[in-house]
């Protein structure tokens, strides 16, 4: 049979309680010795022996009130919480309990709720994923058809890009929730590119501002459609509306525990109070109220969309900040922890970082 051990709590009330009844017999002691005393007068011995009675009796109820009853009561509500009785309850009132209790607790609860979206979302990709894999093979069968009509008509540009887009969503459609390679996540945004420069021809440019073939960066794990939203952003909110055209930078930066991928456009910026609103909701995108609030919206994969992903995967740390000059530009950064291989950090559903 286990021996069960006893706990700080129980130590502590135990030896409260030991000392104040100590002090009780201590009052009790002086009380004798004070009747006993036969210079002090019949009226002072009855008036000491009811303080001392007063105290003691007020040492016991201060014990019962200030230790025993909030030991107990903390003791039948952990007993619910073990039972899966109660769980709000619990979060609320056992953060008094020790300090900085509340905090461990609070962080308790956002690990929770993080997992729970975490599955919620995990189960919507499982779900879009077969959803939208009903027949891909159609829709690839028949970009072919269009593609091998262009070439024997010697129509090479149409070919081109019609092979892009089969790629483009072949790579978009397959496979969801998965990590992939940086490599992998750039050449689908070179595919994209490539059906976008078909549509605007010489007005936009893309430049890469790294060694694009540095094993060290190219073969980090990032998750999938992480980078083709934000260049799909940036064309439409930024360089579209100039008639001019423009370029997108894309940039990375590789620490010992971060890589962090910096999108820049020379469009026409986000102004200040739109800005704002932008970065107020990459922060709170876990937030289970602005997803729900979010769902409404319609569209591509956006940055919300993005940043929700990377949070609920890497944890809160992790993300996407905009920083926006209007006339000047936007720059997306986004930060995630360096991912060498996928099998060492999926846990449940979470990657963990070590």
């Amino acid at each position: 049979m286990k021996k069960e051990k006893i706990t700080f709590a129980q130590r502590s009330v135990i030896l409260l309680t030991v000392m104040t009844m100590l002090l009780f017999i201590n009052v009790i002691i002086w009380l004798v010795i004070l009747c006993s005393q036969k210079s002090m007068g019949q009226f002072a011995k009855i008036i000491m022996t009811i303080i001392l009675f007063l105290f003691a009796l007020g040492l016991a109820m201060v014990l019962r009130s200030w230790i025993i009853h909030p030991y107990l009561d903390f003791a039948g509500l952990f007993k619910k919480f073990n039972n899966g009785q109660i769980y709000r309850e619990f979060m609320d009132r056992a953060g008094f309990v020790f300090p900085g209790m509340e905090e461990v607790l609070n962080r308790y609860d956002k690990i929770l709720v993080s997992q729970r979206n975490t599955r919620k979302t995990k189960r919507q990709s499982e779900f879009l994923a077969l959803q939208n894999q009903i027949n891909p093979h159609f829709l690839y069968n028949t970009l072919e058809a269009i593609r091998g009509d262009a070439l024997s008509l010697g129509m090479d540009s149409i070919a081109n890009i019609t092979e892009a887009l089969a790629t483009f969503f072949r790579y978009t459609i397959t496979d969801t929730g998965s990590l992939v390679t940086i490599e992998d996540e750039l050449d689908n945004v070179d595919n994209y590119f490539k059906i976008q420069k078909y549509r605007f021809g010489e007005k936009l440019d893309i430049i890469y501002e790294f060694v694009e073939n540095d094993p060290d960066i190219c073969m980090l794990l990032i998750p999938k459609l992480t980078l083709q939203p934000i260049i799909e952003n940036a064309i439409y909110h930024g360089l579209e509306r100039k008639s001019e055209g423009g370029e997108i930078r894309i940039g990375m930066e590789l620490t010992e525990r971060n890589v962090l991928i910096r999108i820049k456009d020379n469009g026409v910026g986000i102004d200040d109070k739109t800005l704002a609103e932008i970065n107020y909701g990459l922060e709170h995108t876990t937030m289970p109220s602005f997803s729900e609030e979010n769902k409404s919206k319609k569209g591509g994969i956006a940055l919300n969309n993005v940043c929700r992903r990377i949070k609920l995967l890497f944890g809160e740390d992790y993300g996407i900040h905009v920083y926006s000059l209007t006339g000047v530009g936007t720059e997306v950064s986004i930060i995630l922890p360096v991912v060498r291989k996928e099998s060492e950090f999926f846990y449940e559903g979470r990657i963990h970082y070590h």
